[in-house]
């Protein structure tokens, strides 16, 4: 690839960069997805059927490229079905709990974002891609 000027540089490097935040965004996801299973593993529900929203909730936004920035995102989709407010299944979850307060287990984010912390998931990802897509990174 010849690059002439900085302006082509600069559009190279974003959708090199676009390119290995997408598979780190994807890594990540999975990680929290797999806390998600863990959790649903814990606890076989008797008053209710299990319908595995929360685990589909998980979502991810395309690689967006704005300026100098690059960014996605990676959250819960609040937009539930369940027969309490979604808010409120969510932060039980999050809090590790099964039902209700008095069944406990996993709990996902904090346990998922610390996983991706203790690792350097996101830096150490993105090193990988770099080097997947040619670049030399020390």
């Amino acid at each position: 690839m010849l690059i002439k000027n900085d302006t082509r540089l600069k559009r190279v490097m974003q959708q090199v960069a676009k390119q290995a935040l997408s598979e780190v965004e994807e890594q990540i996801k999975i990680c929290i997805e797999n806390y998600v299973r863990q959790y649903y593993t814990e606890y076989t529900p008797h008053q209710y059927k299990r319908t595995y929203q929360f685990l589909r909730s998980i979502t991810k936004t395309d690689v967006s490229i704005r300026g100098n920035t690059i960014s996605c995102d990676i959250h819960i989709d609040m937009n539930l079905n369940y027969s309490e407010p979604a808010s409120d299944v969510i932060d039980i979850i999050n809090q590790g709990y099964h039902g209700n307060k008095s069944i406990k287990g996993t709990p996902v984010w904090s346990v998922a974002m610390d996983k991706i912390n203790s690792t350097n998931m996101f830096i150490n990802g993105f090193k990988e891609a770099l080097i997947k897509q040619g670049f030399t990174v020390v």
